[in-house]
């Protein structure tokens, strides 16, 4: 059975190699900062930090600040653990208490240490398994939030879309890839798909007597010549073109 936990120091700033394993892992920003790196994604850590990841998963890390800060918990697969890396922020610093217990227990050969440490393995699991609930609803939450910012904001020229989604409090890289699990494009690709159907819409209502800039300031670009490249790559011809056709219908 897997189950070990450590406290370790960095070094060296350099980016340890991408690696995977059949376990699941726990990494604790003890102190300092740095960045994960999974998923072809970079993720910022902070002290407090605990990213949770799952078996089987690509991932890499590295340093910003020489100083302790790299914690593992290394364990079996769980079944109600999610599947996907998770990250979660240990206000309580009840992650930061448990997994210093194991690895001290784990430090000697007395075997009442060794039960002591397997004793606090559920309390770890209950702990994840509790946050992970948490997490699914701020993340759902958050998630919906932005995208209803987005249906209802479309049309602002100077929607703040970033600055909607810092928000939340997630890093934008992994706000992205929670978004596009949920809606199935990422933020800002999802502002623009309800931007340009919106200026479609227009140009199906707007049979004439509206110009293509005035269609795209109300879609919410500021940049008409902007608009006609994205739209082109979206509809392959361009607004004009587009609205040519519709009129011709």
């Amino acid at each position: 059975m897997v189950f070990r936990a450590s406290w370790g120091r960095r070094d060296t700033y350099a980016r340890i190699p991408e690696n995977r394993h059949s376990y699941a892992e726990v990494l604790y920003c003890r102190e300092g900062e740095g960045v994960f790196f999974a998923e072809n994604t970079e993720f910022p850590v902070h002290a407090g930090d605990v990213i949770y990841i799952p078996p089987g998963t690509l991932h890499s890390d590295s340093a910003e600040h020489v100083i302790r800060w790299n914690g593992h918990l290394n364990f079996d697969p769980v079944p109600n653990l999610p599947d996907h890396i998770v990250f979660f922020h240990d206000m309580e610093m009840q992650m930061f208490h448990l997994i210093d217990m194991v690895a001290r227990a784990q430090l000697t050969s007395d075997p009442r240490d060794e039960a002591f440490a397997l004793a606090l393995r559920d309390a770890i699991m209950v702990l994840l398994q509790n946050w992970s609930v948490d997490e699914v609803r701020n993340v759902n939450q958050s998630v919906e939030s932005i995208n209803q910012l987005i249906m209802t904001q479309f049309s602002d020229v100077d929607f703040d879309l970033a600055g909607e989604i810092a928000k939340t409090g997630y890093s934008s890289g992994y706000f992205r890839q929670l978004f596009r699990s949920a809606v199935g494009r990422p933020p800002q690709s999802q502002l623009t798909h309800v931007r340009i159907e919106y200026a479609k819409q227009q140009m199906h209502i707007q049979h004439s007597g509206v110009s293509i800039k005035t269609i795209s300031t109300n879609a919410g670009f500021r940049d008409p010549y902007y608009f006609s490249r994205l739209f082109k790559q979206y509809e392959g011809i361009s607004p004009k073109q587009y609205f040519r056709l519709v009129r011709d219908q």
